[in-house]
Parts: structure tokens; C-alpha cells; sequence
């Protein structure tokens, strides 16, 4: 034992030095506790004068050389070095794409004497904020609860690191490999075929950037899908490490499309009972069957909101240098209140060279609406609310794009055929999400005077006084077009906003709802308070009218008093052993279960257990698995 503790210490000294060992000048290293002090200023005032003439060739006065207050000092450096967080490897995000950096340092106020934030044993008050390193000579800074997040979500239970496969690159075998000729091997019943995986190595590259070189039993493991069909587009499928599973793979795959198209072509058309047409030439066809002009008026309102996004070409004029010749087209719908709605939407899938982080847009987090709604009650604040209409088309677009013109309906007959540059950020084009939220945080920013959170980029501050002239935070909340005031005087925010933006008619307003879940305002009648609540009471009521309708017209029944969200206690779904659902079943299905999990959403986390369970099962459920959504809408009416 003492043997292997001294090979332990050598090679630990070979790696990164022995502090004991170290010469430092009129200073003794207590072997008991060696790194106690060593920070600390030599108590030999003037050997530490002698050195700084040495260095400079010539006299140092005391006034040469700044000040510093060395306890401060010392603490702080003690304090950066000891962070445990510095050196980590952590993918984060980075204009919506993940990137590998490594964490450098804390950051620092900007005269460089205090760190930023404290720490916290709880990570969501933990105010620490990093300078992070990415491969590209980058610096961005980060909070430490998205770097911790980070690396949970990117570790397994056993605090390995794990990872995000961005593809799969190269091969490689070695001599361990079965050979083509040794496949089959003898029997008792002739041939058998070996099982193995062994002698192959797959090179994967990591969301991030890095590469690594996996075994193929851990990638069939990891990504079965992804590795067979590597090995079909390499020509390796024959080899008999991939022969013996990569066809079932394969097929399991088309078995699961196939089942996906059987239940897209049973939907059909129809939403609220209204049939939504598919083209301006069907449009027109059911109003006349109808005898209204409901699609013809939804038209004609898109229309003329939306051709400021088109530039037409001179005769003889050229498309801009680089720009991607795209199609476009129009698609409808019918909104709750049975309102018809058209929009014109760019074909922007056929812009294939648009790099990832230009398509990245972020909405609002629901935990930071419900933290906002409980900052103005403390504050003593009002909220306002408004939709901003055509938002996107309120900004430029970040990729270069042009169109012919294949319809009468956009400029007339005349201009059929002409071609047109898009300047505006039209819907349907990769980049047109991005290009409207640097548009807004621009306004917010330069003609508002707001900052972006850092915690949550949607949310914009703003410091401000309230009626009480206490020192508050004014609040915006960005959810792509909606938009959320919280402040002693919203409306001033709200009609300066408007200033640079067109607001929907009547959207301006206290909110009743916001982002599908009831608002209501209270005023304590003991002392007066004001204060906000919220619930899911409005969706509910809908999703439960639409369950009955559908428990009505196919003859289901529920039986019981709903007491519980499962028909019983002992209920397991991974036990269910009844028919797997037809095509129009897992229709219903997979519906039902998402109206659940957007009720979680809106706080009703009592069946968010359930809800969970039967997720599982989504891609193909049984006739017990939807019977058990049944009873937990029949628990939630109850």
C-alpha cells in the first residue's frame, strides 16, 4: 500500500508540480498545511523593494506603483481560483446553435475590483456569472443556472458525459472484426450466424464541434436509426457486424411512417365542423357553395397587408446577387370564433443555405410571465396587453429571396410572370422568426430604453419609481407578437411601441387572459392589496365540450366518480394488454393527450403524472391507453 500511495504522489507531481519542492525567496512552506498562506504578501517588505529596482534598472518610489488593497485583493483572487465552475466543458447555446465552450472565468464589474453575483447553495439564486470560451475565439457570458442545466442534461445518472450526435462521419475496423467468410459459423442445426459488434468503430461528431471515435455497440445502443442508416449509405450494411440487425432496424422505421401517413390521410379538412380549403381556386368555390364571401374577405384583408413585402422589378432590372429564387402560396384557416383566416407564406424550405442560427427564435417562458404577474402585484403595478398585427412583415429579412409572380390575386394581370424581390421578413422564410425579434429587441432597446434579462432574453427591464416613488423594474414580456406591460404607467410604453409597430385593433388592454390561461385582477378586501390570478378555467371548459362531443358520437361511456385521473388506483398502462388503436383512434388520441399536456402547462399539474405515463405511448397506444385519457378528462370535469 505505501508503494502504490508514493506512484500515486509521483505521477500526481509529474502533472502538476510539488508546492513543497518550490523555491520561493525567504519564505518556508509549513509541510503540515503548505498551501495556507500562499497568496499572501512576503513579510519581507524590503527584499520584495529589491527585486521591483531589479527588475526596472532604477529607483521605485512608492508613488510608481498604484495602490491596492491587498486583503480585498487576495479574497478576491482566492475566491475566482477556488470557483468550481472554471475549466468545466459545457455545451450551450449560442445563437440558437449548441456549442461546446469551456468556462474561463467570473466576470467582473467594469473597474475589475468585485465579481459579479454570489453564491448560492440553490442554484436559481445563485447570481454568478461566467465568461464562457467557444472553439471559434468567442466570449459569452452565461448564469450559472443555464451552465449547471447544462451539464445535467448532458451527463447520465452515473456522471459521465453524454452528448448530442450532430452525424456520424467515418468508419473504421480492426482485426477483431468478423470477416465476411467467417459470418456463419457450425452448428448443431447447420449454420449459425455470429451476434457481434465487435472489431468496428463509428467517428461521431458532437453538437459543439468535437469528434470522437465510438464503439458500434454503444452507437447501436445510442441511435440504432441513425447508425443503420450510416451503414446503408456507406455500403457497410453486408459487413456482419451491421448485416444481422440493420434490415430489421430499417423496417420497424417504415412500419412507423407507414402508420404515420395511414393517420394523416384519415383527418381531412374540416375544423369546428367548417371545411378549410387548400387553394384560392377552392376558396372561391366554397363561398359560392355557401352562398357568403367569407374566404373571398379573408383574402383580400391578407392581401393587402402583405404585399409590402414584395418589390417588384423594373423591365430589364436584375435579382440582387446571391438571392434564392423561392415560390409562395397561401394557406387558410378557421380561428376558434369561426373567423376565416388566409395567410401568404414563402416557400422558404427551398432556401436550403441558411445557417442555423439565423432561424433560432426564443418566446417568453411561462414561469417568467407567472414571476412578472407576481412582481407587479408587490409593486403595486398595472399590466397591459396588445397583439402586434403582421408582426413579421414589420421587419427586413436576414437571406435574400425573390419570387415570380404566378397569380392575378397579388399586383393584378398584368404583372403575372414579372419577378419580385422580398424586403420584408415574410412568413414561411427560415429566418423571418430571428428577423423580427432583433427588430423588436432593437426598438426596445434604442427607442424605449429597456435591457434584456438575462435570465430569460424575452423578458426586458427598465428601472422605474411607483406610485409609493419606490424604486421598481418596469417589465415587457415577448411572446413572438404578444405583448405584456407591466408598470405604474403602461400605456405611455404601450402607445410608443405603437409608434413603430401597428397594434391590433381592441388588443390594448388589461388582460383577461394571456397565452391561453385566465387572468383576473383582485383587490384584497382586508387591507386593500391588489393582486393577480390565474387558471386554466376557459381551455378546460372548451377541451371538455369537445371530449363529449366525441365521447357522443362514438357511444363511449365513463363510468365512476371520477375521483381519481386513472379508472383505478392499481391501473398500470405499461400492463395493458387490449387492441392497439385503428387509424382514427390514435388520431384521438394523440389529440386528447396534447390538450392534457397544454392544461399541465396552465397549472393543472394534479394529472401531470398520468399524463406522462400515457405519453409514452403516443407513437402507438391501445384501446386501454385511450380509454384511461377518457376517464382522466371524465376526473377533470369532476
Amino acid at each position: 500500500t505505501k508503494d502504490q500511495r508514493q506512484t500515486f504522489d509521483s505521477a500526481i507531481h509529474m502533472l502538476i508540480g510539488d508546492y513543497n519542492k518550490s523555491t520561493l525567496k525567504n519564505y518556508d512552506v509549513d509541510p503540515n498545511s503548505p498551501y495556507d498562506d500562499f497568496l499572501l504578501k512576503s513579510d519581507n517588505e524590503d527584499e520584495d523593494e529589491d527585486d521591483g529596482e531589479q527588475l526596472f534598472n532604477g529607483e521605485v518610489s512608492d508613488n510608481m506603483l498604484p495602490e491596492a488593497d491587498e486583503g480585498e485583493q487576495n479574497e478576491l483572487i482566492t475566491a475566482e481560483l477556488n470557483d468550481n465552475l472554471l475549466g468545466v466543458s459545457v455545451l450551450l447555446p449560442v445563437n440558437g446553435e449548441l456549442m461546446e465552450g469551456i468556462v474561463k472565468s467570473r466576470k467582473r464589474t467594469s473597474d475589475g475590483k468585485e465579481l459579479v453575483g454570489h453564491a448560492n447553495n440553490n442554484p436559481l439564486l445563485d447570481t454568478r456569472i461566467y465568461n464562457v470560451e467557444f472553439p471559434d475565439g468567442g466570449v459569452e457570458e452565461y448564469n450559472t443556472n443555464n451552465i449547471l442545466e447544462s451539464l445535467m442534461d448532458n451527463t447520465n445518472i452515473h456522471g459521465e458525459n453524454i452528448g448530442f450526435i450532430k452525424g456520424i462521419i467515418d468508419h473504421r475496423s480492426n482485426d477483431d472484426a468478423v470477416k465476411r467468410n467467417d459470418e456463419n459459423v457450425r452448428a448443431m442445426k447447420g449454420k449459425k450466424r455470429v451476434i457481434t459488434t465487435k472489431g468496428w468503430e463509428l467517428l461521431v461528431e458532437w453538437e459543439g464541434g468535437s469528434t470522437s471515435w465510438i464503439p458500434l455497440k454503444d452507437m447501436k445502443a445510442a441511435d440504432p436509426l441513425q447508425t443503420a442508416e450510416y451503414a446503408v449509405a456507406n455500403g457497410i450494411d453486408n459487413e456482419p457486424a451491421f448485416s444481422w440487425w440493420v434490415k430489421n432496424t430499417l423496417r420497424t422505421r417504415d412500419r412507423a411512417i407507414s402508420r404515420l401517413k395511414v393517420s394523416k390521410a384519415s383527418r381531412g379538412n374540416l375544423k369546428f365542423g367548417i371545411r378549410v380549403p387548400s387553394s384560392v381556386e377552392e376558396a372561391e368555390e366554397l363561398d359560392r357553395l355557401n352562398g357568403n364571401d367569407y374566404w373571398r374577405k379573408a383574402i383580400e384583408k391578407e392581401l393587402s397587408k402583405v404585399r409590402v413585402a414584395f418589390e417588384l422589378l423594373q423591365e430589364g432590372e436584375r435579382v440582387p446577387v446571391g438571392s434564392k429564387l423561392i415560390n409562395y402560396h397561401i394557406i387558410f384557416d378557421v380561428k376558434m370564433d369561426l373567423t376565416r383566416k388566409a395567410r401568404l407564406v414563402a416557400g422558404g424550405h427551398l432556401n436550403k443555405n441558411v445557417p442555423k442560427y439565423t432561424s433560432y427564435s426564443s418566446v417568453v417562458s411561462r414561469e417568467s410571465v407567472r414571476m412578472v404577474f407576481i412582481l407587479a402585484a408587490l409593486n403595486g403595478q398595472d399590466i397591459l396587453v396588445g397583439d402586434i398585427g403582421n408582426a413579421y412583415l414589420n421587419a427586413k429579412p436576414l437571406e435574400k429571396c425573390h419570387v415570380v409572380i404566378m397569380d392575378d390575386y397579388l399586383f393584378g394581370p398584368s404583372h403575372v410572370g414579372d419577378t419580385a424581390i422580398i424586403v420584408r421578413a415574410l412568413y414561411g422564410m427560415r429566418s423571418s422568426s430571428n428577423a423580427w425579434r432583433l427588430h423588436l429587441a432593437d426598438i426596445l432597446h434604442s427607442e424605449l430604453g429597456f435591457e434584456k434579462c438575462i435570465a430569460d432574453h424575452d423578458i426586458w427591464y427598465k428601472p422605474s419609481r411607483n406610485s409609493q416613488d419606490e424604486k421598481v423594474y418596469d417589465y415587457i414580456c415577448i411572446y413572438v407578437d404578444d405583448i405584456l406591460i407591466a408598470s405604474s404607467k403602461p400605456k405611455p410604453y404601450m402607445d410608443e411601441l405603437g409608434s413603430f409597430v401597428e397594434m391590433k385593433k381592441d388588443s390594448v388592454k388589461e388582460p383577461t387572459s394571456y397565452l391561453g390561461t385566465d387572468v383576473k385582477r383582485y383587490v384584497s378586501p382586508d387591507d386593500g392589496r391588489m393582486f393577480w390570478a390565474i387558471s386554466a378555467n376557459s381551455y378546460l371548459k372548451e377541451a371538455l365540450r369537445i371530449v363529449k362531443d366525441v365521447m357522443v358520437k362514438s357511444g363511449v361511456r365513463v363510468r365512476g366518480k371520477g375521483n381519481h385521473p386513472y379508472s383505478s388506483l392499481s391501473y398500470r398502462p405499461e400492463l395493458d394488454i387490449t387492441p392497439f388503436c385503428d387509424a382514427n383512434q390514435l388520431n384521438l388520441y394523440q389529440m386528447m393527450i396534447g390538450m392534457l399536456r397544454w392544461l399541465i402547462e396552465l397549472g393543472r399539474v394534479d394529472i401531470q403524472l398520468e399524463t406522462s405515463q400515457l405519453s409514452s405511448y403516443l407513437a402507438s397506444p391501445r384501446v386501454g391507453h385511450l380509454h384511461q385519457t377518457f376517464h382522466i378528462f371524465h376526473y377533470l370535469h369532476h
